[in-house]
């Protein structure tokens, strides 16, 4: 185990299956120590699991990898749907999530997609990284390492 006390993690070993068996029970961990989630205001109708972007006036929105700034940085999924604005919305920037039957690739990256609010495996033109496939129902979510300085 490596750790400080808050935050006991293990050693990855070779073999894939082992490795991201011992990665997802790490980023646990993290999850555990860290928690990434907050409560926010929509600026427009949002769906579970749309990537979203915070606008200059405070609201989240689909954010949009090809958007202009700043919906081009990912802030986090959000985990309620709204009918539009003004509603309270909650937010993962970093940490594990859900997302049942998803269909992605085991051990895929994530990339916000050039589809307002929508994710991919496959790099767009700007590629942003905002996680990584953990298993068929769990998503490692880490968007704010996605942002562009420009």
């Amino acid at each position: 185990m490596i750790g400080d006390g808050r935050l006991q993690l293990t050693e990855l070993t070779p073999g894939v299956q082992t490795w991201l068996a011992q990665l997802s029970a790490n980023l646990r961990a993290v999850n555990d120590a860290h928690p990434g989630r907050l409560t926010g205001t929509s600026g427009a109708a949002l769906n579970t699991l749309d990537v979203v972007a915070l606008q200059t006036d405070g609201k989240f929105y689909k954010a949009d990898s090809n958007g202009a700034s700043p919906l081009f940085n990912a802030f986090g999924i959000c985990l309620t749907t709204t009918t539009g604005a003004d509603e309270v919305v909650i937010v993962v920037a970093r940490g594990q999530i859900t997302s049942t039957g998803h269909g992605l690739s085991l051990a895929s990256l994530l990339y916000l997609s050039e589809t307002a609010g929508s994710v991919t495996t496959t790099p767009p033109a700007t590629p942003r990284i905002i996680g990584m496939v953990l298993d068929a129902n769990t998503l490692w979510i880490d968007c704010p390492r996605s942002w562009a300085a420009t």
